[in-house]
């Protein structure tokens, strides 16, 4: 059995803004940073065997935030990176909702159904994640995997029904509290 702890990335600018990010390198803003830093705190006195990130670096710094109280090298893994949301990446939600409004309904009500423009679809998200994951149980049978990504890997990683799948139980899109003190 292989004990894999998900973490989200922290907060960057676009989440505040509303823009969508996809596959866009967006760093962590100084709050991500707080936020990367307190859950590698509360994490120290877990044991982690070993820790993979996706590749964009809101994903790897939080995941580096972590490892850094563990002494344990991160692989990257580009199949665990966020959806390719095309023609959407660094549009504010408003202006997408405006252009495409089709799509953005779906998208917020049944967003299996949606092929992102000059992007990706769900399914796409779901096969290439979930052959990391069954990688993952392969490679790392008896130890704890520390596994960094973005919300639509993390949330790709277990589907098995696309009509469940955005009400997993424990995974939202809500922040931890963090002190900046």
């Amino acid at each position: 059995m292989v004990r894999i702890i998900l973490i989200r990335h922290g907060e960057t600018t676009w989440n505040v803004e509303g823009r969508y990010q996809g596959q866009e390198d967006i760093p962590l803003s100084p709050k991500g940073i707080a936020q990367g830093k307190a859950v590698g705190l509360a994490l120290k006195d877990i044991s982690i065997d070993a820790a993979v990130s996706g590749p964009l670096s809101r994903a790897f710094d939080t995941c580096r935030f972590i490892t850094e109280y563990h002494h344990v090298n991160i692989r990257v893994d580009e199949r665990i990176t966020e959806i390719s949301h095309g023609r959407w990446e660094g549009v504010h939600a408003d202006e997408i909702q405006k252009n495409y409004p089709k799509e953005f309904e779906l998208w917020h009500n049944r967003p299996e159904q949606v092929q992102m423009p000059s992007g990706e679809s769900l399914e796409d998200v779901r096969k290439r994640v979930r052959a990391a994951f069954d990688d993952y149980v392969a490679i790392y049978q008896g130890k704890t995997l520390l596994v960094a990504a973005t919300m639509r890997s993390i949330k790709s990683s277990s589907v098995i029904s696309w009509d469940s799948a955005w009400n997993i139980s424990g995974i939202s899109n809500r922040t931890m509290p963090v002190s900046t003190s």
